[in-house]
């Protein structure tokens, strides 16, 4: 009798394993592999936390992640969008919001369709964040949940400015000065690949002539198209006859540009909130967080840009494919996962490593744990008469491509404004 007793046991025992019964697995259905595919890789500011967030996950619920995450910039978007075309997409994604993703919405699975199965799913995200209009799709239901907003502005190494006696540039013709004044003294004035990564000068050259106002467009039409746009691309090569950018800024990578300002060869740099400035006490940085002042980028005319506005908002979030949702098992665990992302607790570590600003009035960062750059960033926001979001986020990606494809052409010369602007447009129409 005991020997059967036994039998049955073992057996049971058995099934609970074939089964999944351990307590680690919220969903009781077997341990599952998620592919995971983020922004938080590379010198992110937000990798570190996010290695420790997939650890103590997959501690507690057994599970486990492939993490594929990359530092973003356009040839990753390009990748991430290719593996969909190719059905290597991942299962969880932190991707890019707003036109970008609009081929991809067939393959995602939208938010309200995640809540019918769990309704604490981005429960505590706030209502205006989920329904902006670049996190729409085409039936108008949330695609994404955001964590956290950004914001642009001007990266200026302060010790370089003491140096050649220049003012921070906090208008046009401070900005120009210190131009003329780091070309004397042999520095790069301003950072930027415009043969890579061009892109916040499309915003911030628009926003420089036209304000908020300006970047409230998707022009389809040459009738839509504000004049703003005309002439804030203009600048592009104002800059450039000042000497403004390297001299191999149509050939170098993003990454160059980087390289040039973190190693002190380069003035500024327009970039974003997750920007990442080494600690003052990295050991072979030649510069650190105590060097860094940054400034809203300047105005070309304070009538229609009041100075101090800051482009900003939310334009990533946390993705379900379909080809996950499609298989129960990962369906659980994917979602488990990015609750376990997203819940105040975890928006608030994530603002603390990268700055920003939370999407859950829950989620209250402590300032006093952010760095240097983040603080100046919270201040600035605190700051601005205005924070729009950027137009290229609400243009077709076609459009949008036509101005990276020809940003150098225009600080050359080689094309106008109006011609280049016409091109986007007519793309912009489908």
């Amino acid at each position: 009798m005991k020997r059967i007793l036994a039998m049955a046991t073992a057996a049971l025992l058995c099934l609970c394993c074939l089964t999944g019964c351990s307590s680690g697995d919220k969903g009781g259905e077997g341990k599952v592999s998620l592919k995971v595919v983020t922004q938080f890789g590379g010198d992110d500011p937000a990798a570190g936390l996010f290695t420790t967030m997939i650890n103590d996950w997959k501690a507690e619920t057994g599970n486990d992640i492939t993490n594929d995450s990359a530092k973003a910039d356009n040839v990753w978007k390009s990748r991430v969008i290719a593996d969909f075309s190719t059905g290597a997409e991942p299962d969880v994604l932190f991707f890019f919001n707003g036109t970008v993703v609009q081929p991809l919405w067939d393959k995602l699975v939208d938010v309200p369709t995640i809540q019918a199965e769990d309704p604490e799913y981005g429960k505590n995200i706030r209502e205006s964040v989920l329904t902006v209009d670049n996190n729409l799709n085409g039936e108008g239901k949330p695609v994404s949940l955001p964590i956290k907003g950004f914001a642009e502005a001007l990266f200026c190494n302060q010790k370089l400015f003491d140096e050649v006696g220049a003012n921070l540039p906090t208008d046009w013709a401070s900005l120009m000065d210190a131009i003329q004044k780091f070309k004397a003294a042999g520095k790069i004035p301003m950072s930027v690949s415009l043969g890579g990564e061009p892109h916040y000068y499309f915003d911030h050259t628009i926003l420089a002539i036209g304000g908020a106002e300006a970047m409230n467009h998707n022009p389809k039409t040459m009738e839509e198209l504000p004049q703003s746009w005309v002439e804030g691309l203009g600048l592009l090569k104002v800059l450039y006859d000042a000497g403004a950018f390297p001299t191999d800024t149509a050939s170098m990578s993003n990454e160059d540009s980087r390289t040039y300002f973190l190693n002190g060869s380069a003035a500024m740099y327009l970039d974003g909130s997750w920007f990442s400035v080494p600690a003052d006490d990295t050991s072979g940085a030649q510069v650190t967080q105590k060097d860094i002042k940054v400034v809203a980028f300047p105005s070309y005319t304070t009538s229609e840009n009041e100075p101090g506005t800051i482009i900003s908002g939310f334009s990533s979030g946390w993705y379900i494919t379909r080809k996950c949702w499609n298989d129960e098992k990962k369906r659980a665990a994917a979602i488990d996962f990015i609750k376990y992302n997203t819940t105040d607790e975890a928006i608030a570590k994530y603002v603390e490593a990268a700055g920003g600003f939370a999407a859950s009035d829950g989620a209250v960062a402590d300032e006093s744990a952010l760095d240097n750059v983040n603080r100046q960033f919270i201040q600035l926001l605190k700051d601005a008469p205005a924070t729009p979001m950027t137009p290229q986020d609400i243009m077709e990606k076609s459009a949008f491509e036509i101005y990276l494809q020809n940003a150098t052409a225009l600080a050359t010369g080689k094309r106008t404004p109006a011609d280049v602007l016409k091109e986007m447009v007519e793309h912009n129409k489908t």
